[in-house]
């Protein structure tokens, strides 16, 4: 079980990081795109035309991939968030399950003052048979010395 638990807290801090990670490559790649785009598209596809108006797609372009890359480094952060609040769900379960064996904690109070009040409990039903006990060994070992004696003087 605790392995189990270690190993998705250290899956979920390494999709973390490369989420991260994947989120900054395509923000910055976005912004490069969006400025030498259309350069290369006005360069190559308008070169041999004549245009009098910058067109719709050129004038377009830089702010359609730069919402591109805001997005997706939005849906990165959102959902690196929702994999830190899972960690944190998973470390408490493993806090709580490794209390008690590191001895250091107080987890299992309840159920040891438990498990104390059922030992008592037994102990004082059998106290009184004890006693009873007891009482019979002392009659009988008063009574061996006495047969004893009739034996000898055989």
């Amino acid at each position: 079980m605790h392995s189990h638990l270690h190993f998705k807290i250290d899956q979920l801090r390494k999709d973390q990081m490369i989420y991260a990670i994947e989120a900054i490559a395509v923000l910055v790649m976005s912004v490069f795109v969006a400025l030498f785009l259309p350069q290369i598209l006005f360069k190559y596809l308008y070169a041999n035309q004549a245009l009098m108006e910058e067109p719709a797609l050129l004038a377009n372009l830089p702010t359609i991939i730069f919402a591109i890359g805001i997005g997706y480094f939005v849906f990165a952060m959102v959902g690196n968030l929702m994999r830190m609040m899972q960690i944190k769900k998973l470390e408490k379960q493993l806090d709580e399950s490794d209390c008690c064996m590191s001895g250091t904690c107080d987890c299992l109070d309840d159920d040891l003052a438990e498990v104390q009040q059922i030992v008592d409990e037994i102990l004082a039903e059998e106290a009184p048979k004890k006693k009873a006990v007891a009482a019979k060994k002392k009659t009988v070992s008063k009574r061996k010395p006495a047969a004893k004696k009739k034996s000898s003087k055989k």
